[in-house]
């Protein structure tokens, strides 16, 4: 297992992601389709503080890449998590749209649609995250 992956499947995550988030950031690059397959099903096992540090640091990640892990956490019960998933989904979709690259293909109209629900639940969020209108703007296109 690479120094990667094994920075990930720590139990602290949600901690290293509040109090030294350039490590796993760093880490986060150095990820393999396998890796993100095995945080996939570590996912249900693993606590909310674990699923809200993973999401952060999948936010810097390509969206071909990490959608599914964003699509877990704007699916779950738990507000933090979802906001995180947004939080994380717009980082996704800025770093697409200055690379230039069309979401349309990284992104199904079922997927796009339960993201913009979710940020329509959330919109009286939207003076505390103007990320979440942001995001709005490109999905909605």
């Amino acid at each position: 297992m690479n120094e990667a992956i094994q920075y990930f499947l720590k139990q602290s995550l949600g901690d290293l992601a509040t109090n030294s988030p350039d490590e796993g950031i760093d880490y986060i690059f150095m990820l393999e389709n396998e890796d993100w397959q095995l945080l996939e099903k570590e996912w249900e096992n693993r606590s909310c503080s674990w699923k809200e540090g993973l999401t952060y640091f999948a936010g810097f990640a390509e969206l071909s890449i990490n959608k599914q892990i964003l699509l877990k956490a704007i699916s779950s019960n738990n507000n933090e998590l979802i906001e995180q998933g947004l939080l994380s989904f717009h980082e996704c979709i800025k770093q697409e749209i200055e690379s230039e690259n069309p979401i349309n293909d990284k992104i199904t109209d079922r997927e796009r649609i339960l993201i913009i629900n979710k940020i329509l639940k959330y919109k009286e969020d939207f003076d505390s995250y103007p990320e979440f209108q942001e995001l709005l703007q490109p999905l909605e296109a």
